[in-house]
């Protein structure tokens, strides 16, 4: 019989967060070539930012599973932390804005919209200060959604419903790139910063969790755990773009296509988590073995706070001249990822964590 999933923790998730957060930061920054390869990778970084939203409903339900949850601690908590992240990135970015006399962005309906999380459903074309937080707006109405869905999906309701249903953004993708050779900038816009499209993502990784908690456990999880991760590789970095564009084409099919095999990523090694816990031995996945690495997990625990820093802290170096992204820059880029990580794992364990425990 399954333990309650709460028993254990899974120590490579943090690992996989510091390379997704990586991926991200370089697509956004790193100075690159035209074309290549390691540019494609690079341009796929959507993947890495479905694998957080997959991966909060993934842990969410992972923590919260077999617990009686109660609405007004558990979203104090839930957005407690996450606003004071995001309410700080933004004051950081409206000063620069200021600085820079770009007062549009500065227009107060826009910041108060920005500020409620509302923006991004009325046009998700319109970026806020700081425009990651488009990230947090994306996954609040799965936060609270959760609650009241936990029951339903700790009874397996939600599950084959939510499997099938993950599908069709991607099948929507598709039929823009059959028909027309692919979707509008307003289309993807839509179809992946507008936060109803992230719903079905978000249900996928907490009904991923809810299955591992579930599984009877065996070494063979750890294989498909591998291969899951195999195949997130192989596409990333071997699936063509003939043109050569960012997200033009078929490639937009990254934003969600991915979905079904990074759950089961997250499905496989935490039943194979389980199974190294329970029986005190190494994890058959070599996957999460590497990722559960401390040099690796140790970087991955502020990875939210690197998501969200990185345009406030990217901009501050423009502004003294350390512009990442000219031709043989990569000498700022690396000074300017080391310094963000530095700031936000300090803003993670000496003010965010303080705070998450007096909440």
């Amino acid at each position: 019989m399954a333990e309650p999933s709460q028993r254990v923790r899974l120590q490579h998730l943090a690992g996989t967060r510091f390379v997704a957060s990586l991926w991200i930061v370089c697509q956004h920054f790193l100075p690159s070539s035209r074309n290549g390869r390691l540019v494609r990778v690079l341009w796929r970084s959507n993947v890495g930012v479905d694998y957080f939203i997959i991966l909060s409903g993934f842990v969410t339900h992972w923590a919260s599973r077999g617990t009686k949850v109660r609405l007004a601690p558990w979203f104090a908590r839930r957005f407690g932390r996450v606003l004071a992240s995001t309410y700080l990135s933004m004051m950081a970015a409206m000063a620069i804005f200021a600085i820079q006399r770009q007062f549009d962005e500065l227009v107060p309906g826009h910041v108060a919209r920005c500020a409620l999380l509302v923006e991004t459903w009325l046009d998700p074309q319109r970026w806020c200060p700081n425009g990651q937080i488009w990230t947090v707006a994306a996954l609040a109405p799965s936060w609270v959604l959760y609650p009241f869905l936990l029951d339903r999906i700790a009874k397996r309701a939600l599950i084959p419903a939510t499997v099938i249903a993950a599908l069709v953004p991607t099948c929507v993708s598709l039929w823009y790139v059959v028909r027309n050779g692919g979707a509008s900038e307003l289309d993807q816009a839509y179809m992946y910063l507008w936060p109803p499209s992230q719903l079905l993502d978000f249900a996928l990784g907490a009904c991923a969790a809810e299955w591992a908690a579930r599984a009877d456990i065996s070494h063979r999880h750890g294989r498909l755990a591998d291969a899951a991760f195999a195949i997130v590789l192989a596409l990333s970095f071997s699936a063509p773009n003939p043109n050569l564009d960012y997200r033009d084409g078929y490639e937009p099919l990254f934003d969600h296509g991915l979905a079904p095999v990074l759950a089961l990523f997250l499905y496989a090694s935490a039943v194979d988590g389980r199974r190294a816990t329970y029986l005190d031995v190494n994890p058959t996945s070599a996957t999460a073995r590497m990722f559960a690495h401390p040099a690796l997990t140790s970087l991955g625990v502020c990875s939210f706070q690197v998501y969200l820093f990185q345009w406030p802290v990217h901009a501050i170096f423009g502004m003294i001249g350390l512009d990442t992204q000219k031709n043989g820059a990569a000498e700022n880029f690396v000074a300017f990822a080391l310094t963000l990580w530095l700031l936000a794992a300090l803003y993670e364990r000496y003010l965010e964590r303080p705070f998450v425990a007096w909440l």
